[in-house]
């Protein structure tokens, strides 16, 4: 592998006396470091076995060949950092105060599993896992070919773009962290179905899907008025699925995709979303004036009618004209 770093550095300094017994120092500092990871090339790699091919271990033989799993990749940080202090002489006691702020920004790529990870079996693992396909399994390995004939353990490959995605960013601690990921993740899906000209229903669904993926993470704390309506959107077992997936793909938890095939069979009994109880008309039969805040209570009367609070057309109209005083002050409680 070709690691390549280059880095430099600068200081700045001004110390003022603004009086004898007070000082003033500020300082700026910046760093720059820039790294480049990539695959040997065939000139400093000669005769390498699997050069710029797959990344290839053989389980239990201790061959491992070809491109590393991580590469190529680049990075380049740049670092600012502003301080200032104060430093104080009164008598015989000496003052010292000042604060400092940093900028850290950073870009770059990353490839994982470029072109592909492959895992085998070794001839000693065939031999005890299953003989009967021994006689497949070369008796010498010369070339590449002769390795790759081994039974296959697992094939994984890398998609997408290389490029550090556009919502990366650091918190007050250091920690990586991709926050609004998936509103930028859903522009670019927006993006991409229209340059494929992908119809606009298609294109609706998959930019819902991915801007709403965030919202399963919360679902079992989900009143149950919005985990109905969660549950009926016209795209939800689109969106299920890349939840499962995309648990499967980090840390494996999939209790929340276990709550929500739990609460549509528990829900399946009746209409997830059932007709309204009561309409605009029923408020104007009330004496209520047509407007926005028409939405707001039908609304509010759709929620409890959801958790059961409310059952009939009947309990609507009684709770609505009970509350008229409240609702016309802004309050729907």
């Amino acid at each position: 592998m070709s690691n390549t770093n280059w880095a430099d550095s600068g200081v700045f300094s001004l110390i003022s006396t603004l009086k004898p017994s007070l000082v003033n120092e500020f300082r700026y500092s910046t760093t720059f470091w820039s790294n480049r990871n990539n695959p040997p090339t065939a000139e400093q790699c000669p005769d390498c076995l699997g050069l710029g091919g797959a990344h290839f271990t053989v389980e239990g033989a201790g061959v491992t060949f070809g491109n590393q799993t991580n590469s190529p990749q680049s990075r380049n940080t740049r670092r600012h950092i502003f301080a200032d202090n104060v430093t104080w002489q009164r008598g015989a006691h000496r003052f010292k105060f000042g604060g400092e702020w940093e900028y850290l920004k950073g870009t770059g790529t990353y490839s994982l599993d470029v072109p592909a990870d492959v895992t085998l079996f070794s001839p000693a693992e065939v031999r005890q896992l299953n003989p009967a396909i021994l006689p497949l399994v070369p008796t010498s390995f010369k070339t590449l070919a002769d390795i790759t004939s081994l039974p296959l353990v697992r094939f994984t490959f890398g998609v997408g773009d290389v490029n550090q995605p556009p919502a990366f960013q650091r918190d007050e601690t250091g920690r990586i962290r991709f926050n609004g990921h998936e509103s930028l993740g859903a522009a670019m899906t927006e993006e991409i179905f229209e340059r494929l000209r992908f119809s606009n229903a298609q294109t609706e669904a998959a930019v819902a899907a991915v801007k709403n993926h965030m919202a399963f993470k919360d679902v079992q704390h989900m009143r149950v008025a919005t985990l109905r309506r969660f549950l009926a959107r016209p795209t939800f077992d689109d969106e299920i699925e890349l939840h499962r997936v995309d648990c499967l793909g980090s840390h494996g938890l999939l209790d929340n995709h276990a709550f929500l095939l739990e609460k549509r069979e528990e829900f399946s009994r009746e209409p997830l979303i059932p007709p309204p109880l009561i309409t605009g008309r029923d408020l104007i039969s009330l004496g209520w004036k047509p407007g926005p805040l028409f939405k707001r209570v039908l609304d509010a009367v759709q929620v409890r009618q959801l958790e059961g609070s409310l059952a009939s057309r009947e309990e609507a109209m009684v709770w609505v004209a009970s509350r008229r005083d409240f609702v016309e002050n802004g309050d729907l409680a």
